[in-house]
Protein backbone atom coordinates (compact mmCIF):
# COMPACT_ATOMS: atom_id res chain seq x y z
CA UNK A 1 0.00 0.00 0.00
CA UNK A 2 1.26 3.12 -1.38
CA UNK A 3 1.94 6.12 1.68
CA UNK A 4 0.49 9.67 1.57
CA UNK A 5 3.55 11.33 1.31
CA UNK A 6 4.73 9.14 -2.25
CA UNK A 7 2.61 11.38 -4.28
CA UNK A 8 1.70 14.63 -1.99
CA UNK A 9 3.41 18.01 -2.51
CA UNK A 10 4.71 19.60 0.46
CA UNK A 11 2.00 21.78 2.10
CA UNK A 12 4.25 24.73 2.03
CA UNK A 13 4.88 24.20 -1.44
CA UNK A 14 1.49 24.39 -2.44
CA UNK A 15 0.40 27.53 -0.64
CA UNK A 16 2.89 29.18 -2.67
CA UNK A 17 0.71 28.99 -5.65
CA UNK A 18 -1.59 31.51 -4.01
CA UNK A 19 -0.17 35.06 -2.87
CA UNK A 20 2.00 35.63 -0.08
CA UNK A 21 1.15 37.93 3.32
CA UNK A 22 4.60 39.10 2.79
CA UNK A 23 4.09 40.12 -0.55
CA UNK A 24 0.43 41.49 -0.26
CA UNK A 25 0.19 42.57 2.89
CA UNK A 26 -1.32 45.65 1.97
CA UNK A 27 -5.11 46.09 0.84
CA UNK A 28 -4.43 46.59 -3.13
CA UNK A 29 -5.76 49.11 -4.94
CA UNK A 30 -9.59 48.58 -6.50
CA UNK A 31 -8.74 47.73 -10.06
CA UNK A 32 -9.82 49.70 -12.86
CA UNK A 33 -12.64 48.47 -14.46
CA UNK A 34 -13.69 49.22 -18.09
CA UNK A 35 -16.40 47.50 -19.96
CA UNK A 36 -15.65 45.65 -22.92
CA UNK A 37 -19.73 44.62 -24.98
CA UNK A 38 -22.65 44.91 -22.41
CA UNK A 39 -26.50 43.46 -23.54
CA UNK A 40 -25.80 40.43 -23.12
CA UNK A 41 -27.83 37.19 -22.05
CA UNK A 42 -25.95 35.64 -19.40
CA UNK A 43 -22.80 35.23 -20.27
CA UNK A 44 -21.23 32.32 -18.38
CA UNK A 45 -17.68 31.61 -19.27
CA UNK A 46 -15.15 32.80 -20.84
CA UNK A 47 -11.83 31.61 -22.79
CA UNK A 48 -8.56 33.31 -24.05
CA UNK A 49 -7.64 31.83 -27.84
CA UNK A 50 -3.96 30.78 -28.25
CA UNK A 51 -1.54 32.25 -30.14
CA UNK A 52 -4.17 35.43 -31.21
CA UNK A 53 -5.50 36.49 -27.81
CA UNK A 54 -8.87 36.76 -28.71
CA UNK A 55 -11.46 36.66 -26.02
CA UNK A 56 -14.69 34.52 -26.74
CA UNK A 57 -17.52 34.05 -24.35
CA UNK A 58 -20.81 31.86 -24.17
CA UNK A 59 -23.97 33.70 -24.37
CA UNK A 60 -25.40 30.89 -22.80
CA UNK A 61 -29.20 32.45 -22.61
CA UNK A 62 -28.99 33.47 -26.26
CA UNK A 63 -27.58 29.75 -27.05
CA UNK A 64 -24.62 30.87 -28.77
CA UNK A 65 -20.57 31.43 -28.56
CA UNK A 66 -18.84 35.04 -29.25
CA UNK A 67 -16.07 36.21 -30.03
CA UNK A 68 -15.13 40.00 -28.78
CA UNK A 69 -13.77 42.93 -30.62
CA UNK A 70 -13.38 46.42 -28.93
CA UNK A 71 -17.27 47.05 -29.33
CA UNK A 72 -19.10 44.12 -29.88
CA UNK A 73 -19.86 40.54 -29.21
CA UNK A 74 -19.58 38.86 -32.77
CA UNK A 75 -21.35 35.56 -33.13
CA UNK A 76 -19.14 32.16 -34.08
CA UNK A 77 -21.11 29.51 -33.35
CA UNK A 78 -25.01 29.54 -32.78
CA UNK A 79 -28.33 27.67 -32.17
CA UNK A 80 -27.83 25.89 -28.83
CA UNK A 81 -30.34 24.86 -27.40
CA UNK A 82 -31.52 26.38 -23.71
CA UNK A 83 -32.93 24.77 -21.03
CA UNK A 84 -34.35 26.47 -17.76
CA UNK A 85 -31.84 25.72 -14.33
CA UNK A 86 -32.50 26.26 -11.02
CA UNK A 87 -35.79 27.77 -9.04
CA UNK A 88 -37.10 30.32 -8.07
CA UNK A 89 -34.70 33.77 -8.12
CA UNK A 90 -32.19 31.41 -9.31
CA UNK A 91 -33.79 29.64 -12.29
CA UNK A 92 -31.82 30.73 -15.14
CA UNK A 93 -32.13 30.00 -18.81
CA UNK A 94 -29.06 28.70 -20.21
CA UNK A 95 -27.49 26.99 -23.28
CA UNK A 96 -23.69 26.75 -23.55
CA UNK A 97 -21.81 26.81 -20.41
CA UNK A 98 -17.85 25.88 -19.57
CA UNK A 99 -15.74 26.63 -22.91
CA UNK A 100 -11.52 26.17 -23.36
CA UNK A 101 -9.36 25.99 -26.53
CA UNK A 102 -8.13 22.67 -26.62
CA UNK A 103 -5.65 24.10 -29.67
CA UNK A 104 -5.65 27.34 -31.32
CA UNK A 105 -8.58 26.55 -33.38
CA UNK A 106 -10.32 24.17 -31.80
CA UNK A 107 -12.89 24.64 -28.75
CA UNK A 108 -14.83 22.70 -26.15
CA UNK A 109 -18.28 23.57 -25.51
CA UNK A 110 -19.70 21.96 -22.02
CA UNK A 111 -23.67 21.63 -22.37
CA UNK A 112 -26.09 21.50 -19.58
CA UNK A 113 -27.84 18.47 -18.59
CA UNK A 114 -31.10 18.53 -20.03
CA UNK A 115 -29.60 19.55 -23.29
CA UNK A 116 -26.89 17.63 -23.65
CA UNK A 117 -28.64 14.10 -24.75
CA UNK A 118 -25.19 11.38 -25.29
CA UNK A 119 -22.87 14.72 -25.69
CA UNK A 120 -22.07 16.74 -22.53
CA UNK A 121 -19.05 18.37 -24.81
CA UNK A 122 -18.92 19.35 -28.29
CA UNK A 123 -15.95 20.50 -30.00
CA UNK A 124 -15.38 22.97 -32.98
CA UNK A 125 -12.87 23.87 -35.69
CA UNK A 126 -13.16 27.82 -35.49
CA UNK A 127 -12.30 29.09 -39.02
CA UNK A 128 -10.06 32.35 -39.03
CA UNK A 129 -13.01 33.99 -40.45
CA UNK A 130 -16.09 33.07 -42.27
CA UNK A 131 -19.39 32.56 -41.33
CA UNK A 132 -20.75 31.29 -37.87
CA UNK A 133 -21.03 27.52 -37.13
CA UNK A 134 -24.17 25.63 -36.42
CA UNK A 135 -24.38 24.48 -33.03
CA UNK A 136 -25.52 21.14 -34.53
CA UNK A 137 -22.67 21.02 -36.37
CA UNK A 138 -19.31 20.31 -34.43
CA UNK A 139 -16.19 18.32 -35.12
CA UNK A 140 -16.98 16.53 -32.32
CA UNK A 141 -19.78 15.39 -30.13
CA UNK A 142 -18.22 13.70 -27.25
CA UNK A 143 -19.95 10.92 -25.44
CA UNK A 144 -20.04 10.39 -21.70
CA UNK A 145 -17.54 7.37 -20.89
CA UNK A 146 -18.27 4.64 -17.91
CA UNK A 147 -17.07 5.54 -14.72
CA UNK A 148 -17.15 3.52 -11.66
CA UNK A 149 -20.76 3.68 -10.58
CA UNK A 150 -20.23 6.14 -8.07
CA UNK A 151 -18.46 8.52 -10.87
CA UNK A 152 -20.99 8.69 -14.01
CA UNK A 153 -24.43 8.21 -12.50
CA UNK A 154 -25.33 11.44 -13.90
CA UNK A 155 -24.33 13.70 -16.43
CA UNK A 156 -24.89 17.02 -14.75
CA UNK A 157 -23.90 20.60 -16.03
CA UNK A 158 -20.66 20.97 -17.71
CA UNK A 159 -19.37 24.48 -16.46
CA UNK A 160 -15.77 23.66 -15.76
CA UNK A 161 -13.45 22.84 -18.73
CA UNK A 162 -9.91 23.10 -18.76
CA UNK A 163 -6.77 22.62 -20.98
CA UNK A 164 -4.73 20.57 -18.79
CA UNK A 165 -1.40 18.71 -21.08
CA UNK A 166 -1.59 19.15 -25.13
CA UNK A 167 -4.57 17.38 -25.96
CA UNK A 168 -6.11 16.57 -23.30
CA UNK A 169 -8.65 18.15 -21.12
CA UNK A 170 -10.02 18.70 -17.00
CA UNK A 171 -14.05 18.66 -17.15
CA UNK A 172 -16.13 19.43 -14.07
CA UNK A 173 -20.00 17.88 -13.24
CA UNK A 174 -21.86 20.14 -11.43
CA UNK A 175 -25.76 19.45 -11.04
CA UNK A 176 -27.95 20.56 -7.92
CA UNK A 177 -30.75 18.14 -9.43
CA UNK A 178 -28.45 15.07 -8.04
CA UNK A 179 -26.32 17.00 -4.85
CA UNK A 180 -24.48 13.75 -3.96
CA UNK A 181 -23.15 12.96 -7.97
CA UNK A 182 -20.11 15.82 -8.27
CA UNK A 183 -17.37 14.77 -10.68
CA UNK A 184 -14.04 15.77 -12.40
CA UNK A 185 -13.41 14.19 -15.82
CA UNK A 186 -10.64 13.58 -18.38
CA UNK A 187 -11.43 14.12 -22.32
CA UNK A 188 -8.69 13.66 -24.67
CA UNK A 189 -8.90 15.87 -27.90
CA UNK A 190 -7.16 15.95 -30.99
CA UNK A 191 -7.29 17.27 -34.51
CA UNK A 192 -7.69 13.34 -35.44
CA UNK A 193 -10.25 12.59 -33.28
CA UNK A 194 -12.22 13.14 -29.64
CA UNK A 195 -12.23 10.56 -27.03
CA UNK A 196 -14.89 9.68 -24.46
CA UNK A 197 -15.53 11.99 -21.62
CA UNK A 198 -14.30 10.06 -18.32
CA UNK A 199 -15.14 10.44 -15.11
CA UNK A 200 -12.12 9.84 -13.09
CA UNK A 201 -12.87 11.96 -9.32
CA UNK A 202 -15.99 11.54 -7.21
CA UNK A 203 -16.34 14.67 -6.07
CA UNK A 204 -19.91 13.78 -4.05
CA UNK A 205 -22.01 16.90 -2.41
CA UNK A 206 -19.25 19.20 -3.11
CA UNK A 207 -19.63 19.61 -7.00
CA UNK A 208 -17.33 21.32 -8.99
CA UNK A 209 -18.30 24.95 -10.81
CA UNK A 210 -14.80 25.93 -11.78
CA UNK A 211 -10.97 24.34 -13.08
CA UNK A 212 -8.00 25.51 -13.78
CA UNK A 213 -4.51 24.19 -13.96
CA UNK A 214 -1.70 25.38 -11.41
CA UNK A 215 1.31 26.98 -12.59
CA UNK A 216 3.07 23.62 -11.72
CA UNK A 217 0.34 21.49 -13.07
CA UNK A 218 -1.96 20.69 -10.33
CA UNK A 219 -5.70 20.03 -11.08
CA UNK A 220 -6.79 22.93 -9.16
CA UNK A 221 -10.98 23.27 -8.56
CA UNK A 222 -13.61 25.76 -6.80
CA UNK A 223 -16.31 22.88 -5.86
CA UNK A 224 -19.61 24.42 -3.98
CA UNK A 225 -21.05 21.88 -1.31
CA UNK A 226 -24.90 21.44 -2.12
CA UNK A 227 -25.08 19.86 1.72
CA UNK A 228 -24.47 21.59 4.59
CA UNK A 229 -24.14 25.65 3.96
CA UNK A 230 -24.68 25.71 0.63
CA UNK A 231 -23.13 27.64 -2.27
CA UNK A 232 -20.09 27.41 1.05
CA UNK A 233 -17.09 26.81 -1.89
CA UNK A 234 -14.09 24.63 -1.46
CA UNK A 235 -10.73 25.40 -3.09
CA UNK A 236 -9.21 22.18 -3.78
CA UNK A 237 -5.93 20.83 -5.06
CA UNK A 238 -5.79 17.03 -7.24
CA UNK A 239 -2.48 15.57 -8.08
CA UNK A 240 -2.47 15.50 -11.64
CA UNK A 241 -1.73 11.73 -11.76
CA UNK A 242 -2.61 10.49 -9.19
CA UNK A 243 -5.81 12.00 -8.65
CA UNK A 244 -5.68 12.03 -4.72
CA UNK A 245 -6.99 15.19 -3.23
CA UNK A 246 -3.95 17.06 -1.70
CA UNK A 247 -5.58 19.74 0.12
CA UNK A 248 -8.39 21.67 0.69
CA UNK A 249 -9.53 25.17 1.63
CA UNK A 250 -12.32 27.34 2.46
CA UNK A 251 -12.76 30.52 0.65
CA UNK A 252 -14.82 31.93 2.75
CA UNK A 253 -17.16 32.84 -0.26
CA UNK A 254 -20.36 31.97 -1.47
CA UNK A 255 -20.83 30.76 -5.05
CA UNK A 256 -17.64 31.15 -6.54
CA UNK A 257 -17.83 30.12 -10.40
CA UNK A 258 -14.70 31.09 -11.78
CA UNK A 259 -10.81 30.57 -11.33
CA UNK A 260 -7.62 31.82 -12.67
CA UNK A 261 -3.81 32.17 -12.32
CA UNK A 262 -2.43 35.56 -13.55
CA UNK A 263 0.43 35.05 -16.04
CA UNK A 264 2.25 37.75 -14.56
CA UNK A 265 2.34 36.91 -11.00
CA UNK A 266 0.92 33.45 -10.82
CA UNK A 267 -1.34 34.52 -8.19
CA UNK A 268 -4.94 32.91 -7.71
CA UNK A 269 -7.99 35.00 -8.27
CA UNK A 270 -11.82 33.61 -7.86
CA UNK A 271 -15.29 35.17 -8.90
CA UNK A 272 -17.97 34.73 -6.20
CA UNK A 273 -21.63 35.84 -6.82
CA UNK A 274 -22.25 35.84 -2.87
CA UNK A 275 -25.96 35.17 -1.27
CA UNK A 276 -28.70 36.95 -0.71
CA UNK A 277 -27.09 40.49 -0.91
CA UNK A 278 -23.80 41.87 -3.22
CA UNK A 279 -21.82 42.20 -0.28
CA UNK A 280 -19.32 39.53 -1.11
CA UNK A 281 -19.92 39.75 -4.80
CA UNK A 282 -17.38 40.52 -6.71
CA UNK A 283 -13.44 39.56 -8.23
CA UNK A 284 -11.22 38.25 -5.24
CA UNK A 285 -7.43 37.53 -4.67
CA UNK A 286 -6.75 34.77 -2.64
CA UNK A 287 -4.43 35.17 -0.36
CA UNK A 288 -2.40 32.37 1.46
CA UNK A 289 -3.13 33.03 5.68
CA UNK A 290 -3.09 31.19 9.19
CA UNK A 291 -6.92 30.78 10.69
CA UNK A 292 -6.60 29.73 13.90
CA UNK A 293 -2.85 28.45 13.54
CA UNK A 294 -3.65 26.22 10.50
CA UNK A 295 -3.29 27.24 6.55
CA UNK A 296 -6.10 28.95 5.11
CA UNK A 297 -7.03 31.70 2.80
CA UNK A 298 -7.95 35.06 2.99
CA UNK A 299 -10.38 36.35 0.00
CA UNK A 300 -8.97 40.24 -0.87
CA UNK A 301 -11.60 41.86 -2.85
CA UNK A 302 -10.30 43.97 -6.01
CA UNK A 303 -13.04 44.92 -7.65
CA UNK A 304 -17.00 45.03 -6.55
CA UNK A 305 -18.82 43.24 -9.61
CA UNK A 306 -22.78 42.39 -9.88
CA UNK A 307 -23.16 38.75 -10.22
CA UNK A 308 -19.55 37.50 -11.76
CA UNK A 309 -19.49 34.38 -13.57
CA UNK A 310 -16.29 33.74 -15.03
CA UNK A 311 -12.63 35.15 -15.27
CA UNK A 312 -10.09 34.60 -17.96
CA UNK A 313 -6.72 36.93 -17.97
CA UNK A 314 -5.13 37.80 -21.44
CA UNK A 315 -1.36 36.56 -21.88
CA UNK A 316 -0.84 41.03 -21.48
CA UNK A 317 -1.83 40.10 -17.92
CA UNK A 318 -5.53 42.26 -18.51
CA UNK A 319 -8.45 40.07 -16.53
CA UNK A 320 -11.53 39.52 -18.15
CA UNK A 321 -14.88 38.93 -16.23
CA UNK A 322 -18.27 38.14 -17.34
CA UNK A 323 -20.84 38.94 -15.40
CA UNK A 324 -24.94 38.77 -15.15
CA UNK A 325 -26.08 42.17 -13.84
CA UNK A 326 -28.15 42.84 -11.01
CA UNK A 327 -30.67 40.10 -10.32
CA UNK A 328 -33.40 42.72 -10.02
CA UNK A 329 -32.75 44.25 -13.22
CA UNK A 330 -36.05 44.01 -15.71
CA UNK A 331 -33.89 43.64 -18.88
CA UNK A 332 -33.31 40.16 -19.60
CA UNK A 333 -29.90 40.84 -21.54
CA UNK A 334 -28.02 42.86 -18.36
CA UNK A 335 -25.12 40.84 -18.85
CA UNK A 336 -21.59 42.72 -19.82
CA UNK A 337 -18.25 41.58 -20.31
CA UNK A 338 -15.64 43.77 -18.05
CA UNK A 339 -11.79 44.13 -18.16
CA UNK A 340 -10.28 44.70 -14.78
CA UNK A 341 -6.57 46.84 -15.31
CA UNK A 342 -4.34 47.04 -12.10
CA UNK A 343 -0.82 45.24 -11.04
CA UNK A 344 -3.27 41.85 -10.73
Amino acid sequence: MKSKLQYAFPLASLLTLLAGQQICADEPAPAKVETVVGGLDHPMALAVQPGTGMVFVSESGAGRICRLTPDSAVEVVGGFPTAALGSGEQRLTLGPLGIAFADRNLLAVGTTAETAGTSPVRVYELPPSGPKIAAEKPKYAVALGQGDGKKATAIGNLFALALDLPGKMVAGSFDSRHPDRGWLGRLDVSQERAGTLTPVIATGTEQPRAVAISPRGEWVTVEMSTADQFGRSLLKFYHPETKKELLRLDTGLHDVSGLAYSPRTGWLYVTAAGQQDSAESGVFRLDRDLIKGKPGVKPVRIAKLDRPTALAFAPNGILYVAQLGKADSDKKQSGSVVRLIGRM
